[in-house]
């Protein structure tokens, strides 16, 4: 197996574990899926050599554990805004390198202060950053992910809606 291929599948399978975690209704379910997906992308950007993304799906690791015991944490969604503000400072090279700091700080808010469609609504447009990182570092799993998780995603807040439907009826 070549290097390349190599970086390549750690990607594919962050892929298959994020795009797994999206079709769950059930937040804590999407959350750890989440984490088992972010391990393997964060080896996977480190590789590509892409380590704002790398440093962030690192720091995701840990904001998605807590989010599930310190949901309405204000004080844990301040103190995961700061590093990521500080991984901006410490990685920046290009505009480029901003863009998993930007999801990493919209999807803050997203998991201490949202659940439910609000969560995944916050999370959709974190998508959107890490889909054009994605293509600019040739990560194939990113790219997958990010498409899938945006469609699966938007699914999901169908489906939640019409569950909110049911038992307002």
């Amino acid at each position: 197996m070549t290097p390349d291929l190599f970086i390549q599948l750690l990607g594919l399978i962050g892929s298959a574990l994020i795009i797994g975690a999206f079709c769950f209704k059930a937040d804590n379910h999407y959350k750890y899926l989440i984490m088992a997906g972010n391990v393997a992308f964060s080896a996977h950007f480190f590789l590509l050599d892409a380590y704002a993304g790398a440093i962030v799906n690192i720091i995701n690791i840990f904001r998605m554990g807590l989010s599930i015991k310190y949901h309405k944490s204000d004080l844990l969604m301040g103190g995961f805004i700061a590093i990521y503000v500080g991984v901006a400072f410490l990685t920046y090279e290009t505009v480029y390198h901003i863009l998993p700091v930007v999801s990493g700080i919209v999807g803050s808010v997203a998991v201490f202060k949202l659940s439910g469609i609000k969560m995944r609504l916050l999370m959709y447009i974190g998508s959107v950053s890490w889909l054009t990182y994605d293509i600019i570092f040739k990560s194939i799993g990113g790219i997958i992910t990010e498409l899938f998780a945006m469609c699966t995603n938007a699914i999901t807040i169908y489906r939640l809606m019409q569950d909110k439907k049911k038992q307002e009826a």
